[in-house]
């Protein structure tokens, strides 16, 4: 004996529709995914961009401080780091440190000198107070090298106060561009 079994109505094709729709909430999942991988590839690359201009604007600060303690240099200086160069298409990026000038704020005897010469107080060192700023920036050049875009900036104003120290004379001059710089 021969059974027939009777299709159901309308349940052709229901497999169809649910695979489209398990088709498409898979979809936007990966699509998402995809986006929150691109956001967070993008935030990763602002802090390593952030980090490296807050360690390029404190080795600035340090440079500041040994050029000041050894070579007694107080000269506004600028300084591009030699690793640091990448070249993007026609754009040059790199790191640039900025040195203003070490402007004497104050100047006073110094109470160390009296100390160690306790016969005569030399006149030749003295207690300074210094103000200087150090810029770090990440920019990019292009190719003409006279277009230049900030990508990223740190700003340091520091005050330094060293005894004893010389001043030379013929290094304190500082004109009005070069004061305006430094912030404090």
């Amino acid at each position: 004996m021969m059974t027939h079994q009777r299709r159901r109505p309308h349940s052709g094709g229901s497999a169809f529709i649910l695979a489209l729709i398990a088709l498409l909430v898979l979809s936007i999942v990966g699509i998402a995914l995809a986006s929150l991988t691109q956001t967070e590839m993008s935030i990763g690359s602002n802090e390593r961009t952030s980090g490296r201009i807050f360690y390029a604007s404190d080795a600035g600060y340090n440079l500041v401080v040994a050029r000041k303690l050894v070579l007694n240099d107080p000269t506004a200086e600028t300084y591009v780091m030699p690793d640091s160069r990448v070249t993007l298409g026609s754009v040059d990026v790199r790191d640039q440190v900025e040195l203003t000038v070490l402007l004497p704020i104050l100047t006073a005897p110094c109470n160390l000198c009296q100390i160690n010469n306790a016969t005569s107080y030399s006149s030749n060192y003295v207690r300074a107070n210094s103000a200087f700023t150090v810029l770090a920036r990440r920019v990019g050049v292009k190719a003409d090298k006279t277009t230049t875009t900030t990508i990223a900036q740190r700003t340091i104003g520091a005050m330094m106060d060293v005894q004893p120290t010389q001043i030379a004379p013929e290094k304190v001059y500082v004109n009005a561009a070069e004061t305006a710089k430094i912030k404090w």
